[in-house]
């Protein structure tokens, strides 16, 4: 934990504007650009906030618009080809109900293998009254919003890391190229040691 807290004292003192007469160009752009980035990654916060509550106020929408139906299957569903217990898979079958208005709807919504034409099962229709699987749970609901938040934060911080190393890439050419100009006038080649020369 000390090294974490070593190593960002260092960046701060790094990046931080103090006026230091040896500070290249490059380096107060490359601090305008690392404050820029911090600014745009804690705006990335909000917008993940608020992506993360918009999916959550659907996934609500969607638990509390849909309701269950009757509904008599019409076809026989395939009986499991193994004898497990545990495994209780579903296909999707032909199956009547009855809505609202009293019409006769037929479609296809999930069943369990084996399951006999002529049964009756629930179905749950969501807001336009098409079969679904399950009835939405909050804990689905709650996953999602997580993962759209969590997905903006790291979508965002990794385009910015990505554009802060390629302008500290460009920076570091600039830097190089003056390095060089820097050592021919003083009549030395770039890499050559001080104290031989």
């Amino acid at each position: 934990m000390r090294d974490v807290g070593r190593w960002v004292m260092r960046r701060v003192r790094l990046y931080r504007p103090d006026g230091n007469a040896l500070r290249r160009r490059t380096d107060r752009i490359e601090s305008f650009v690392v404050l820029v980035c911090g600014l745009l990654f804690t705006g990335s916060l909000a917008l993940a906030f608020a992506t993360g509550g918009a999916l959550y106020r659907a996934g609500v929408a969607a638990e509390r618009s849909g309701h269950w139906v009757a509904a008599r299957v019409l076809r026989d569903a395939p009986a499991p080809r193994t004898s497990v217990d545990s495994v209780r898979a579903e296909l999707r079958t032909p199956v009547s109900w009855t809505d609202v208005r009293g019409r006769t709807m037929i479609a296809e919504a999930p069943v369990f293998l084996g399951t006999r034409a002529g049964s009756t099962v629930r179905v749950w229709l969501d807001a336009k009254g098409r079969p679904g699987g399950t009835r939405p749970d909050r804990a689905m609901t709650v996953a999602r919003a997580m993962a759209g938040a969590t997905g903006t934060v790291t979508v965002t911080g990794g385009l910015l890391l990505g554009c802060f190393a390629l302008v500290r890439r460009s920076l570091d050419r600039r830097r190089y190229a003056a390095w060089d100009v820097a050592w021919l006038a003083a009549g030395k080649p770039r890499g050559a040691n001080p104290e031989t020369t």
